[in-house]
């Protein structure tokens, strides 16, 4: 026998008692919380603590809680969100009430001794199953009546409970309803009182707290008898002409009180003159302006609508005298000038004893350039230009500037230029007819050049 073996022979012999007397050691548990999870939020999550062990063989008995949670969620709150828990089945399931990341804390105990926490993460994603919307039937109503609406029909796949969100989706044209007029669009059961006839299109949403259901709608079709709107295009009137005519349909009516739209209309305008339905600053406002252009008597309808029917026009009379003050138009058609820069250029070739020289080409140009035109009584202006002398075309003779064509040139030999000046007048006339006028004279310069020799 080995010295060493020996030793420990003596030693147990001379010890009371032998391995008896020496005092048990409990070791402590570890917990093992599973793996990873990620899965749709609106399944139950099912964890696995069962490869915890403890080194003594123990039975242990396992606790789960929330380490963390996504933002809204109730779990770490609730008294029991895992079932089973603190009992020695080594597994358990929570439902996840929010989507996001969720970290689960595992503790074991072997009765005497408790483990370090384990972690793990679960990931809940979007649902794959949305709650349902449902707002119920159509509705048909009468103008005036209170729609209550009805969402109870709605459902969530886990049974939980739901919110609700109500809108007005589409009213009709001439409604003037808003979000603020559907009472209660966070309950089941909103209510709305229709202001005209039509359609209401009503549209709700469910959320179950991890996702929002698809849109739901119910149509409701407002009816009920109808009395015409009253048109009041407003008093007659005296006054200019040339001057800005104010016109006001607001004391017109409906007498249900419905939104109503505006259409005004020149019925009656004396034989000189030009106005028309766009002498109206906007024929369908409540208040519009209307130019006259020419004293006289002219009549102006208004009619209302009210989504349903148009009423009888009404009339007013204008009774204009000339306008008794007038300015003149301002006209300057900018500063003489001399065209082309730099000048153009022409062929020349020697006939005999003269030179025969070809043309320069026309010439395009602004009329206008430097220039202006106003009135100071902002009178629409009516613009005319023409060519006094030489050989030119104006392109749109009635706008301020314009544009010229200056017709071709011919220098009389090489080394020379010639300036050939043309003349326009442009003029002015405002709505009581004064006329203002102006000219400019434009030269279009051409020199020759000596035909190159081969």
């Amino acid at each position: 026998m080995r010295p060493g073996l020996v030793t420990l022979a003596l030693f147990l012999v001379s010890c009371p008692g032998g391995k008896d007397d020496v005092e048990d050691v409990n070791h402590q548990p570890v917990a093992d919380a599973g793996s990873e999870v990620v899965q749709p939020a609106n399944h139950p999550v099912h964890l696995d603590g069962r490869s915890s062990y403890d080194p003594d063989g123990d039975e242990l008995t396992y606790s789960w809680a929330f380490d963390y949670a996504p933002e809204g969620s109730a779990l770490p709150e609730r008294q029991a969100p895992f079932d089973p828990n603190h009992d020695t089945s080594g597994a358990t399931t929570f439902q996840p009430d929010r989507v996001g990341a969720y970290l689960v804390q595992l503790v074991v105990h072997d009765g005497e001794r408790s483990s370090k926490p384990a972690l793990v993460v679960v990931n809940a994603t979007e649902p794959d199953e949305l709650p349902t919307a449902d707002c119920g039937s159509d509705v048909v109503a009468v103008l005036g009546d209170t729609v209550t609406l009805d969402g109870s029909s709605s459902s969530d796949p886990l049974g939980g409970s739901l919110t609700w969100s109500w809108s007005l989706s589409s009213v009709p044209y001439n409604s003037t309803l808003g979000p603020v007029d559907l009472v209660g669009p966070d309950t089941v059961s909103p209510s709305f009182v229709p202001d005209v006839r039509g359609e209401f299109i009503v549209s709700l949403v469910v959320d179950n707290g991890l996702a929002r259901s698809a849109p739901d709608s119910v149509t409701v079709s407002v009816q009920g008898g109808n009395l015409p709107p009253i048109a009041d295009a407003g008093a007659d009137q005296a006054g200019e002409d040339c001057t800005l005519i104010e016109l006001d349909g607001s004391a017109s009516s409906d007498p249900e009180g419905a939104r109503l739209f505006y259409f005004w209309e020149l019925q009656v305008k004396p034989p000189t003159s030009a106005t028309g339905q766009h002498s109206f600053s906007d024929r369908t406002a409540i208040a519009p302006t209307f130019w006259p252009d020419v004293a006289g008597r002219y009549e102006i309808s208004c009619s209302v609508y009210d989504g349903l029917e148009w009423s009888e026009p009404d009339t007013l009379a204008l009774l204009l005298a000339e306008r008794a003050v007038n300015s003149a138009p301002s006209v300057d058609a900018g500063p003489d000038r001399i065209e082309p820069e730099p000048p153009g250029e022409a062929t020349c070739v020697k006939d005999g004893y003269v030179w025969d020289c070809d043309d320069c080409m026309a010439f395009t140009t602004e009329i206008g350039t430097g220039g202006g035109i106003s009135d100071a009584d902002g009178d629409p202006l009516v613009i005319a230009w023409e060519v006094l002398d030489g050989d030119a075309a104006v392109i749109d003779a009635d706008v301020f500037p314009s544009t010229a064509i200056l017709d071709e040139t011919q220098p009389d030999q090489p080394g020379s230029c010639t300036e050939t000046p043309v003349e326009f007048k442009v003029s002015a006339t405002d709505c009581p007819g004064t006329t203002s006028i102006d000219t400019v004279l434009i030269s279009v310069e051409c020199c020759g050049v000596k035909e190159a020799e081969e």
